[in-house]
């Protein structure tokens, strides 16, 4: 277990959170807890954003519930912003053979959906606006219809209605720069980059974070969101619990070339999955990805102006991906050496065109090996909570790693409302808003997980060398995925519209 010492160090400024990490979970916590009036340092290992697939890997889809979350942290604005850069796919998910028949459509938003069932008010669950800020006013009353078939082209004026959007596709670097500048528009919030934590030190009232480069920051209570191998998690709970488990999967995919190419309309609407004799392939259209801080600048953070959106890389990308069974966890080194471009020869040979062509002409292949946080004891020692894949990271099969990290932030910053973190807060008060707050997510997410895990057991269990499952094999997980489809698409109704907040 780790140990804490009573000392706090010199006289560092103190600030009322910390947040270690800057990814999605960070981001989005430091803008929900500045959103309700606390004053948020920000301290990222990385020596400036990751705003491109070489250091944030790939595309995800944010689910309706992470849409809501998004709401409820930065209201319409900050929906507008992530659909400028993402694809909304109003409709769910389309299953299908490796001959392009349709086996079933999964509808997680459809009109039969009861409209009073899932409609929220969302002005009480929003975090409260601090006196000394101008915010954005929350604008939307659910009172406009948006149709399914086609995305509308939003407008400042129209309500964008996360209840019924399917998910929108967008790049990981893309919600990244969206949240950062989102919050670099706040006042009482530091954002600082090259600072690797190295140790957590608790006070009676207070931590101090030290890193790496031998500066260290005070604060009344540290949000850790530095990731699926978290250093915090290490630093707080016990050894077993350090390191996060390899699933025996990497998940590799890539920029699909597509020159020319008509698809059927439903690739717009839908993330399409396409079960192969070796292979379950996903394929989806996703928005570009945000320009790179300039590789000159000297400075540990950069400037507003440039990681501005305005600056983008490319146009809309076809992004297709798949899982492959590896039961040996690799070095850095070891995965990039993967021939996983001569792999795909192989998975998709049965394929019919144009997905055939899509992943053997790809302009780039993506990887990275999975990793989970399968169930933790707790998710806070003291004043230091986990937030995001620091305390629950599961496999990407899930499809929902950021609206929980999104939904955490949400959570968190409504159960510290009315804490005042500058010392006169009593610490049992503390310690019972971080153990609801670890209670209340432990018990969303952990099925979640758990659910990921069996869809990667049952979608991508075949290794790409073995032998492609025969006519009938194929034909039977058809008959059983059309059989389950209107189960699998009701839980996923159930899981998008449960009231988080």
């Amino acid at each position: 277990m780790a140990s804490f010492n009573s000392d706090t160090a010199g006289k560092a400024s103190k600030t009322d959170i910390l947040v270690v990490g800057c990814g999605v979970g960070g981001c989005a916590a430091a803008l929900a807890l500045r959103r309700q009036g606390f004053s948020v340092r920000v301290c990222e290992a990385a020596a400036s954003p990751r705003l491109s697939s070489g250091s944030v890997a790939g595309g995800v889809q944010i689910a309706p519930n992470g849409l809501r979350a998004l709401e409820l942290i930065g209201g319409q604005a900050l929906l507008r912003r992530l659909l400028d850069y993402g694809v909304a796919a109003p409709h769910g998910f389309r299953f299908q053979t490796h001959h392009g028949d349709l086996i079933a459509q999964l509808q997680v938003v459809v009109d039969s959906v009861d409209e009073h069932e899932h409609e929220h008010e969302h002005e009480q669950h929003e975090p409260k606006k601090h006196s000394d800020e101008h915010e954005h006013e929350h604008e939307h009353e659910h009172e406009h219809e948006h149709e399914h078939d086609e995305p509308k082209k939003h407008s400042e004026e129209s309500v964008i209605r996360w209840d019924r959007i399917g998910g929108v596709n967008i790049r990981r670097a893309a919600v990244v720069a969206v949240l950062l500048e989102a919050l670099r528009e706040q006042r009482d919030v530091e954002i600082e980059f090259g600072k690797r934590l190295v140790e957590l030190v608790e006070g009676e009232d207070s931590v101090c974070a030290r890193f790496g480069d031998g500066s260290s920051a005070l604060a009344s209570l540290v949000v850790a969101a530095d990731g699926v191998h978290s250093t915090a998690r290490g630093l707080i709970l016990d050894a077993e619990y350090a390191k996060p488990r390899h699933t025996g999967f990497i998940s590799f995919g890539g920029i699909a070339s597509l020159p020319g190419v008509q698809l059927p309309s439903y690739y717009a609407k839908e993330l399409v999955f396409t079960l192969g004799p070796r292979c379950q392939l996903g394929f989806g259209r996703f928005g570009p990805e945000p320009s790179s801080c300039s590789s000159s600048s000297s400075s540990s953070s950069c400037s507003p102006s440039s990681t501005s959106l305005s600056e983008l890389d490319g146009e809309h990308v076809w992004m297709w991906w798949t899982h492959l069974r590896h039961d040996e966890e690799l070095s850095r080194e070891q995965l990039e050496a993967l021939p996983l471009r001569a792999r795909c020869e192989l998975l998709v040979e049965d394929f019919t065109e144009p997905l055939r062509s899509a992943v053997l002409e790809s302009s780039e292949i993506l990887r990275t090996q999975i990793y989970d946080v399968p169930c933790l004891p707790v998710w806070h020692r003291g004043r230091t909570v986990l937030l995001g894949d620091a305390a629950h990271a599961m496999s990407s099969a899930g499809g929902q790693g950021c609206s929980m990290a999104f939904e955490d932030a949400c959570v968190l910053a409504r159960l510290l409302d009315g804490l005042k973190l500058d010392g006169d807060t009593d610490s049992e008060q503390l310690e019972s808003a971080l153990s609801r707050y670890s209670a209340v997510r432990k018990a969303r997410v952990e099925p979640i997980i758990r659910q990921a895990q069996q869809n990667d057991a049952r979608g991508y269990a075949r290794d790409g060398d073995a032998a492609a499952d025969g006519w009938l094999a194929l034909k039977m997980k058809s008959l059983f995925l059309w059989m389950m489809s209107g189960f699998i698409a009701r839980s996923l109704r159930k899981l998008v519209f449960a009231d988080f907040v």
